[in-house]
């Protein structure tokens, strides 16, 4: 996703031609109860569940399944068929992932459905003779969402809560297919029939096996908590002692949860407060009662401020005000369930219209997420972007707000450079928030901006999948989208953008370290370094001339986070791209079979900080280097031949192992234990040291931390 695009509900049906859905429909309600048969044979057939294993299979009875799942799906299917109602259609595919291995993954999901449906296909159609093959076909067009991958980037979603993201769920996919994204969703979630237990063992195992990009928590909405639920019961009667102690109880299990989850990684969070719902009975039917009475109203306006609290404190955390969007669209109305009362009281899925406004509000942070994760640069126009006119023209109207957005953001690890089309003399400076200082490098002149781009990635030694560009002007965003296709392009006239870039401050590229606010400082310098060697072709001198100094040696506490930062954020020279959190590195540091080591470098131009963090685990007479990363402003100087040697020295003599595992982007990492003198060993990816280490760089003075 190249641009913020508006986007529309997906709503495309399956043609219906020559009355062939209405005669499938037909043919589903004379047959329903054998359909309903044959597809629980069929979707929980052994063979099935052995090459798809799924722990729902167990967790309801056939009769429970056949009669408040399967018989309201096929409801459902009557009425999308009959209809071509698209909420019908988004309701039928999202249900009928319920007790599918929806937590195996996509790809997993996708070969599930291609073995379940076409038996479904067939079926369905077999009564219809002469309109069967153009039955079939129009069950493989409403089908093929569950068998086939949407276009463009894939975001992985795990969802912890209540039931009320599965409702989220059945219109954010349609919505994710309609952005061009690929949504991977995984539940873990509770009922008020089950109470407050959550699988933390599940969650942990799918975030270290898969990674998340993103965290959607929903504990409130349909009672799940009972301490939730016995607030909206006492509400009209309790003291204010009571409720304050009801809703520090809330609280309580919430920020414990999202603190272990945080443990295992910094994947933004989507965190929900409260609505109140569910409404009771008589307030959902008789308008002249409010929605919610006053000891209600009460008790949701004290936890929802200490739920504001909370998601200001946990880091990377977005609230999704289910609050304000229930009192914009109405409480009742949100309450209202979309299917008909005669499919509803027989179903075991219930969604409701406020399903589709929090899929809105996800789709926009998605958005936003989709764009800006791999951020570490900006490239920010000038004239229309930072202020209203042309400087070279005479006074401008400055966009003091987003100055200070952009000054923020450099402050917290964000690095910016100037792309402006103008005469360097035409800057006045001194009018503006932002001075020369912020920026690592200022392309302000006439030349063409994909050039100067590619001049900053080469100065900077960066990606350009991790440049965003931010300018007014269509054309030269255009320009930047067709030569350079992976650096991301914001229209700086649109609020939007400013709004994505302020939820930068929430994502994990951000944070306030040391680290962070010295970055824009430590790329100039790496400018500079870039220069330097490019002024010279004697490379061993060119180094030397450089004063490269190696700081190696065990983590401390207080490296815990920069080392977090490097394993989190570093793609190229990462040597199996494992995504240690910061709780697991510092597991690694307190075991006595384990050592995080990092090192630091420094040259004549200044300080670049820790630059390495690589994880070492020992088994018996054996040493395993597992991860070793290193940014990329330390590559070219032979800082990770120096590190690797100094981890080698504190092994005691030990079989070394290096592993290496390749993904898409860490290919300059690909050499690293050959050239050194390692042997591959197994197919999966471990290189073993035999002999002598490969001489280093002798340039850098390595010294102990």
């Amino acid at each position: 996703m190249n641009a913020r695009t508006q986007t529309t509900r997906a709503s495309a049906s399956p043609p219906a031609a020559d009355g062939v859905s209405e005669a499938l429909a037909v043919a589903l309600e004379r047959g329903k109860t054998e359909f309903v048969t044959a597809c629980y044979e069929n979707q929980f057939a052994a063979d099935l569940l052995q090459r798809f294993p799924n722990p729902y299979a167990s967790e309801a009875s056939r009769d429970e399944v056949e009669r408040w799942f399967l018989a309201p799906l096929l409801d459902v299917l009557i009425h999308y068929a009959r209809t071509g109602d698209p909420d019908y259609r988004h309701m039928y595919l999202s249900e009928r992932r319920r007790y599918a291995p929806h937590r195996h993954g996509s790809q997993e999901l996708r070969a599930y459905f291609a073995a379940v449906l076409p038996f479904e296909e067939r079926l369905f159609t077999r009564p219809l003779d002469r309109s069967a093959d153009a039955a079939i076909q129009w069950l493989q067009t409403l089908h093929a969402p569950l068998v086939s991958p949407a276009q463009g980037p894939e975001l992985r979603l795990l969802a912890i809560g209540d039931c009320l993201l599965n409702e989220i769920q059945t219109f954010l996919l349609p919505l994710a297919v309609d952005a061009g994204t690929d949504l991977d969703i995984r539940y873990y979630y509770f009922s008020g029939l089950l109470g407050a237990n959550i699988e933390q063992d599940g969650i942990a195992g799918t975030i270290k096996s898969g990674g998340v990009d993103l965290i959607a928590a929903s504990y409130l909405t349909y009672e799940g908590i009972p301490l939730y639920r016995s607030l909206l019961e006492s509400a009209d009667r309790a003291s204010p002692e009571d409720m304050q102690a009801l809703v520090r109880g809330i609280m309580g299990f919430m920020s414990s949860h999202l603190a272990q989850v945080r443990e295992l990684t910094d994947a933004p969070i989507l965190l929900h407060n409260a609505s109140g719902l569910p409404l009771t009975r008589w307030r959902m039917h008789v308008p002249l009662l409010p929605a919610l009475s006053r000891g209600r109203r009460t008790a949701i306006g004290l936890l929802n401020a200490e739920i504001r609290k909370l998601s200001d404190e946990v880091s990377n955390c977005f609230l999704i005000d289910e609050y304000g969007i229930t009192r914009e669209h109405g409480l009742r109305d949100c309450a209202r369930s979309i299917l008909p009362p005669r499919i509803q009281k027989h179903a075991q899925f219930h969604p409701a219209v406020i399903g589709k406004h929090l899929a809105d509000a996800y789709l926009d942070v998605m958005r936003d997420i989709l764009i800006l994760r791999k951020t570490k640069l900006l490239l920010v126009d000038f004239d229309n972007t930072l202020w209203h006119g042309v400087m070279a023209d005479g006074p401008v109207e400055h966009f003091g707000a987003r100055q200070q957005l952009l000054k923020r953001l450099s402050q917290q690890g964000i690095v910016l450079a100037a792309l402006s089309k103008n005469d360097p003399a035409n800057i006045r400076w001194e009018e503006m928030q932002l001075a020369a200082e912020d920026f690592v490098s200022l392309k302000i002149n006439w030349n063409l901006k994909p050039n100067s781009i590619r001049e900053i990635a080469a100065e900077l030694s960066l990606g350009l999948d991790s440049f965003v560009l931010v300018d007014d002007n269509p054309v030269e965003r255009e320009l930047v989208r067709v030569e350079l296709p992976s650096v991301q392009t914001l229209d700086a006239t649109e609020e939007g953008t400013w709004r994505a870039l302020e939820r930068l401050f929430r994502m994990p590229n951000t944070r306030e370290t040391s680290e962070a606010r010295a970055r824009t400082q430590m790329y100039r310098e790496q400018a500079k370094r870039a220069q330097a060697v490019t002024d010279g072709s004697d490379y061993p001198s060119l180094m030397r001339a450089l004063d490269l100094r190696g700081r190696i040696g065990l983590a401390k506490r207080s490296d815990l986070d920069r080392a977090a930062e490097l394993v989190q954020r570093t793609n190229q020279f990462n040597t199996t791209t494992i995504r240690y959190s910061r709780g697991q590195l510092e597991e690694v540091m307190a075991s006595p079979d384990g050592d995080l080591f990092v090192g630091e470098l420094s040259d004549k131009f200044g300080d670049l900080g820790v630059v390495i963090a690589a994880v070492v685990k020992r088994t018996g007479d054996g040493a395993v280097i597992e991860n070793f990363v290193m940014s990329c402003r330390a590559m070219g100087f032979g800082m990770e031949h120096a590190t690797l040697a100094e981890i080698i020295a504190k092994q005691d003599g030990r079989r070394i192992i290096g592993r290496f595992v390749p993904s898409s982007r860490n290919q300059p990492a690909s050499n690293f234990f050959a050239g050194a003198g390692f042997k591959q060993e197994t197919e999966n990816g471990e290189w073993m040291l035999e002999g002598e280490l490969a001489a280093g760089a002798p340039w850098i003075r390595i010294e102990q931390r």
